[in-house]
């Protein structure tokens, strides 16, 4: 997938997808408390970071004060306890998981390894945040481009209450698919050098150095924890 010139397809593809009817007795595991859900992960995954030898001092005291901010941020949760509107979400969007045939001008999503029973908001989120896009690109989507991938979806989707809803879903979910993004770099960069890792990728490990530089965290997350 190329972020450039694949955002209305792609937009147009998670529509199909999120619209796709599924019995409510299904066999997905169910994203009952999908803030919780996430915050609980990068909970697990931080002290890795937090409690090495190798973490920069004002990295690790940024990382707890984010983690503190993130605990009571999750009880926005309530908005989609409120208001659920569950579906097939495939939470591994990224442009590698896309196949685009320039010839017969489709897109296809594949990698279905952890689907989930839950809000659309998770994928076009993890979709478009920047520990995503620039993972194995140099892309940032800007506010025009999500502007422009949200109002794709919002045409394409039928439900006209999601269509309505989905833009503050997504805002409520950016923070903590960005902490996931960055508590996996912390954690990856540690067992990187301590040997945890068993698979080592060059590329991979300059890309969660890049994402542990801390003015790149903060430009993440400090707008997030001034809001009230």
């Amino acid at each position: 997938l190329d972020y450039r010139r694949d955002l209305d397809a792609a937009a147009r593809l998670f529509a199909r997808i999120h619209s796709v009817r599924v019995a409510d007795a299904n066999r997905l595991i169910y994203e009952a408390r999908p803030l919780t859900m996430t915050y609980e992960e990068c909970a697990r995954l931080l002290p890795v970071y937090l409690d090495s030898d190798l973490a920069a001092p004002e990295l690790r005291d940024y990382f707890i004060e984010l983690l503190a901010w993130a605990a009571e941020a999750r009880l926005q949760e309530a908005y989609f306890l409120a208001d659920p509107w569950p579906c097939i979400i495939n939470t591994e969007v990224n442009s590698g998981n896309f196949i685009a045939d320039r010839g017969r001008g489709t897109l296809h999503l594949v990698d279905w390894e952890k689907p989930l029973w839950g809000d659309p908001s998770q994928d076009l989120s993890h979709f478009s945040v920047p520990t995503t896009t620039l993972w194995k690109t140099d892309y940032r989507m800007g506010v025009a481009d999500r502007r422009t991938f949200l109002d794709a979806y919002r045409a394409a989707i039928f439900d006209t209450h999601l269509r309505d809803t989905i833009i503050e879903r997504v805002r409520l979910r950016d923070p903590f698919n960005c902490l996931r993004g960055i508590s996996w770099s912390a954690m990856a960069w540690v067992t990187y050098q301590t040997g945890g890792h068993t698979v080592r990728n060059a590329d991979t490990f300059r890309k969660v150095t890049a994402y542990l530089n801390l003015d790149f965290v903060r430009g993440l997350f400090d707008a997030y924890r001034r809001q009230p």
